[in-house]
């Protein structure tokens, strides 16, 4: 017989287990009054509350408390800031000790805000929902960018053919053109490292432009229309069904979708309205390439024109030195961004269509 299970034995192995009066049947620990009641107790308390949780579950399943889409959203304008703006020096403002005095910061609409250096911005906070709990996963500047125009990591498994959220929502509202929408579902405005359509058709891929006061000079040919037109109808026969059944594949297919969009495109007033604007407007804008990109953005969404999905690029905010030198570093974009952007607030939100001072 193992001589810890014999009567009387102790070691300090077997010591803890021993109940505490020797007399009790049994080696292992005993359960004592308190702990029995306790135990009891919430025995007890748990016959009564189970099937209240059981009621407030079943409440909480047939309730739907998740967002609900409205889907009425009709364009979409991204800015790009391309080297990536401090978020601390403007829309997630922190001061400290470091903060030119002409930043001036103030509360507005209980947001802190550096009105000194965006002052045009903050007459149109009111416009603006800023949200502060985003990151950014890459640390390399060109990998980031492309990553924000793609939704993905560029560097998975389909990441280098992945096709631009524009290029996304060209598809989407692809079955809601009509005959009067000549342009392209997704327009790039002011350069920058644009990514494409990746695995998409050509047909939408980013139409580029550079915003001029007098528009796009290649809307017209400057032989004239008649010789356009039947140059065009030339083409269109020396091609005949080898647009659209090529043996060099889908690429060559998707010109047609290419010359069908320019076509559309040509010698159309309505189209020529949009890329157009005034000096006054230029001014009011900032009289820069990316104020001249804003105000062709407006016009887009204005024109309903077929465009939903608009991109305009703006760099220069990789600031690594001379931040808060007058003329150089934040001070450079920001001051081509701030009437740019505070225009275009002002002018969507008093356009036809928007509801409560929030563009369409």
């Amino acid at each position: 017989m193992d001589k810890h299970l014999e009567f009387g034995h102790s070691c300090e192995v077997c010591k803890p287990l021993r109940p505490a009066n020797p007399s009790l049947f049994g080696l292992g620990p005993m359960l004592g009054r308190r702990d029995f009641f306790r135990i009891a107790g919430t025995g007890v308390t748990g016959f009564f509350v189970v099937p209240m949780l059981s009621e407030n579950t079943l409440a909480a399943r047939t309730t739907d408390y998740s967002a609900q889409l409205k889907s009425t959203a009709r364009n979409c304008i991204f800015i790009h800031l391309q080297g990536a703006a401090s978020h601390v020096d403007t829309f997630d403002f922190k001061p400290g000790s470091w903060t030119p005095a002409d930043f001036a910061p103030e509360t507005i609409n209980g947001i802190l805000f550096p009105k000194g250096l965006m002052p045009n911005t903050a007459q149109q906070l009111d416009k603006i929902a800023i949200v502060r709990s985003m990151r950014a996963p890459a640390l390399v500047h060109s990998l980031q960018q492309v990553w924000s125009q793609i939704s993905r990591n560029p560097s998975a498994a389909l990441g280098k053919i992945a096709p631009n959220i524009g290029a996304v929502a060209a598809l989407e509202f692809e079955a809601q053109r009509q005959s009067h929408h000549r342009l392209p579902g997704f327009v790039t405005l002011n350069g920058g490292n644009v990514v494409s359509s990746g695995y998409f058709n050509a047909r939408y891929s980013p139409f580029a432009v550079t915003a001029a006061a007098n528009g796009l000079s290649n809307l017209n040919n400057p032989d004239g229309q008649t010789t356009f037109e039947t140059r065009y109808q030339m083409l269109k026969d020396i091609d005949g069904d080898l647009r659209t059944t090529s043996l060099l594949g889908e690429d060559v297919s998707d010109m047609e979708g290419f010359y069908q969009q320019s076509r559309a495109m040509m010698y159309n007033p309505e189209v020529d309205a949009v890329f157009r604007f005034t000096s006054e407007d230029q001014q009011r804008y900032g009289n820069s390439g990316f104020g001249n990109s804003c105000i062709v953005a407006r016009n887009l969404v204005k024109s309903d024109l077929g465009t939903r999905f608009i991109q305009i690029n703006i760099g220069g905010w990789d600031n690594h030195q001379a931040i808060f030198t007058p003329g150089q570093g934040i001070y450079r974009p920001i001051a081509q961004f701030d009437p740019g952007f505070a225009n275009l607030l002002k002018d969507l939100s008093e356009q036809p269509g928007t509801k409560g001072g929030s563009a369409r």
